[in-house]
Order: C-alpha cells, then sequence, then structure tokens
C-alpha cells in the first residue's frame, strides 16, 4: 500500500507549483460549485426558454470567445498583462453587484459565470501542462480530480447551508479569487514571449538562442 500511496499522494505535493495548483483547484471548485448551487436554483424561475438562454451563455461564450481569446493573449502578451487580462474578465463577474437587475437577464447571468469562471480554468490548465512530470503524470492528474472533486462537494455542501441560512451568494467570491492567487503563481512565463523580450532586451541575434534556452 506504501508503495502505491506514496507516489499518488505524497510525491506530487513535494513540487511547489503543483501544491499551489492542488491547493487553487479545490478553491475553485469550491466556489464554482457555490455559485453553481444558486444559480441553478435562480434559473428555474425562468422557464425553459430563460434556462436555455442562460445555457446557450455559459458554455456558449466561454468555449467559442474566452477560451480562444485566453489562449491568444497567452502567446502573444508577457504573463503580468495575461494575468491582468484575466483577472479584468473575471472582475466583469462582480457586475450583478453593482447593478442588481442584471440578475433579471438570464442571458447576463450566464455571461457572468462565464467570466467568472472561464480564466481560472485556462490558467488552471496552463499550469498543468507546463508542470505535471513526465515519470508520474497519471498520479499527478489524478490528484487534481481529487481536489477537484473534493472542492465540488465542499462547495454543494456550503451552498446548501449558506441556503438553509438564507445567506448571499457572495461570500464564494472569495475562493475564486484566492485560487486565481495560487494558480497564477504556478504558470510559468511563456517562452515565446520571453524569447521576444530578450530578443529587443539584448538586440538583434539574441532571440533565436533565447528561444532555445526557455524550451531547454
Amino acid at each position: 500500500m506504501r508503495s502505491y500511496f506514496s507516489p499518488a499522494f505524497w510525491q506530487p505535493l513535494q513540487s511547489r507549483e503543483r501544491a499551489l495548483m492542488y491547493g487553487a483547484q479545490f478553491l475553485g471548485s469550491l466556489g464554482l460549485g457555490f455559485v453553481g448551487v444558486f444559480t441553478a436554483i435562480d434559473v428555474l424561475r425562468f422557464g425553459m426558454d430563460g434556462m436555455m438562454a442562460y445555457f446557450l451563455a455559459r458554455f456558449g461564450i466561454a468555449g467559442f470567445l474566452l477560451f480562444p481569446l485566453f489562449t491568444w493573449a497567452y502567446y502573444r502578451w508577457p504573463r503580468r498583462r495575461f494575468f491582468g487580462f484575466v483577472l479584468f474578465s473575471e472582475l466583469l463577474a462582480l457586475a450583478p453587484l453593482l447593478h442588481p437587475a442584471i440578475l433579471q437577464h438570464p442571458l447576463m447571468i450566464g455571461t457572468c459565470l462565464a467570466c467568472a469562471g472561464t480564466g481560472y480554468w485556462q490558467v488552471f490548465h496552463l499550469a498543468m501542462a507546463a508542470h505535471t512530470s513526465d515519470k508520474s503524470r497519471g498520479y499527478e492528474v489524478s490528484l487534481s480530480q481529487i481536489c477537484q472533486t473534493f472542492g465540488g462537494i465542499a462547495g454543494y455542501l456550503a451552498a446548501g447551508a449558506a441556503a438553509a441560512l438564507q445567506m448571499s451568494t457572495e461570500i464564494a467570491l472569495a475562493g475564486l479569487r484566492g485560487a486565481d492567487r495560487r494558480v497564477a503563481a504556478a504558470v510559468p512565463d511563456d517562452p515565446p514571449a520571453a524569447a521576444r523580450r530578450r530578443s529587443r532586451r539584448d538586440g538583434p541575434g539574441s532571440g533565436h538562442a533565447a528561444a532555445r534556452r526557455d524550451h531547454a
């Protein structure tokens, strides 16, 4: 049993970057699960057409617009600007706090939730691709799924308790923000962007050498 539990649960945590990602995945799944429970309850009042509008915005905007846009930004911009862009998109999800009338439109609710979660998952997958090892990738990915499952369960239970106590959904934002800060620390600077910056700094002819150093 020890030969199984050590590579499955202990060795992946020896990397600081992976440990940050696992903690971020737990918090992010908790926050998204928490908000998801209240959203499922809320959109029922809009009927079938309203629910379809919500799902169209929630997954259509995330899949066809935000994910490609974040990927483009990651490969074109410096890391700090990229994370600023992700944070800006998530701040858009706070719009209902400033203008509660948005919650009366299922299309806008779906748009806000797409902005809230897409950047987090994009950053997380970039970090996982960069910091999983060839030797133990199966164990490392499996542990991330365990963290996601337990985070989601914790979010659902917390949402149920909050609903029973008639608390508002804004407290889930703490989990999302904490998750973003932790997972962002684990994402490496993009090699092509780093090479371009060093090329501009070191002068002509240094870009190819810098790119080779990054990929090495």
